[in-house]
């Protein structure tokens, strides 16, 4: 490769990591193509957690949608006591999979290494991943079932596995949609994942990461 070019591809690689490092939430939230035509990074980042887990790019799209609509800070709402005092959130969810703290440390411990954050789309990506598939073996249900691995994030696989969730007609509404969610990000992904993952972009932010 001449100087130049060599020049030119260092210097659109580092430009590239700056600004696709930034995971602000896409302007678009119903379109996965869409989503990921602005936020291409979270493209390879779903694909390493793919790869890695066998969980599919819509069924982890659709938790996260779900859980934060892409919102890296989303936090649960406030409890208030007599309708107008603040007395602490809902729970201890947080980012972009609204991990419980406990839930959170006990992946940090199984992937040996605390260097994650629940505001990195690929940390996240690789949690929802990593959840799901500790879920499915521990209570038997295909990891591309977005209705059942739902149930489990909800409640957790023990509540899961002691039919917490069947009391809970509101919570089985919900997992519906996740599922339909899943359905229609996976039909919208078979028009654009062959463009995506031979686009350059895509390479150069795999090779950064």
């Amino acid at each position: 490769m001449k100087k130049w070019l060599f020049w030119i591809v260092v210097i659109l690689s580092l430009a590239g990591y700056g600004y696709y490092k930034f995971d602000s939430r896409p302007t678009t939230t119903s379109n996965i193509c869409e989503i990921f035509d602005q936020r291409p990074h979270w493209f390879v980042a779903a694909l390493h957690s793919e790869k890695k887990w066998g969980v599919s790019i819509p069924t982890t799209m659709s938790f996260i949608k779900q859980e934060s609509s892409f919102d890296q800070y989303a936090k649960p709402r406030f409890k208030y006591v007599l309708w107008v005092i603040p007395w602490g959130r809902e729970s201890s969810s947080y980012g972009f999979s609204q991990a419980v703290n406990g839930t959170w440390e006990m992946y940090v411990r199984d992937i040996k290494t605390d260097d994650v954050s629940r505001t990195s789309f690929y940390d996240s990506t690789d949690f929802v991943g990593w959840f799901i598939t500790t879920a499915s073996k521990k209570n038997n249900f295909a990891k591309n079932d977005a209705r059942t691995a739902y149930l489990n994030y909800h409640e957790g696989w023990n509540g899961y596995s002691k039919g917490t969730h069947n009391s809970k007609p509101s919570l089985l509404k919900v997992a519906t949609k996740v599922e339909t969610n899943a359905k229609k990000y996976e039909n919208q992904l078979a028009q654009c994942r062959d463009d995506l993952e031979s686009s350059i972009l895509t390479t150069l932010i795999s090779f950064i990461w």
